[in-house]
């Protein structure tokens, strides 16, 4: 976290990048899940959340840091 957690381009780079790796590997997990079940069509809805998080992910990289302000929320909660 200190690496990634820093004010210079690459750490949000990296953080930022990190975040949407694990967004879009849930969104492909719950994909495959979904889409093993024979009573649901249209499954392959649940990857558009993907397009989203890449837009998201690209206009981040312009200043705003995720691991500095989402990770502290996730760990400690929001108070």
């Amino acid at each position: 976290m200190p690496l990634i957690a820093r004010d210079y381009w690459i750490s949000l780079f990296l953080g930022n990048t990190l975040y949407l790796i694990a967004f879009s590997y849930y969104a492909v997990i719950t994909f495959l899940g979904y889409n093993a079940l024979p009573f649901l069509h249209h499954t392959e809805l649940l990857l558009s959340p993907i397009l989203v998080f890449a837009v998201l992910w690209f206009v981040t990289l312009f200043g705003f840091n995720l691991p500095t302000h989402v990770a502290p929320v996730m760990l400690f909660g929001a108070r």
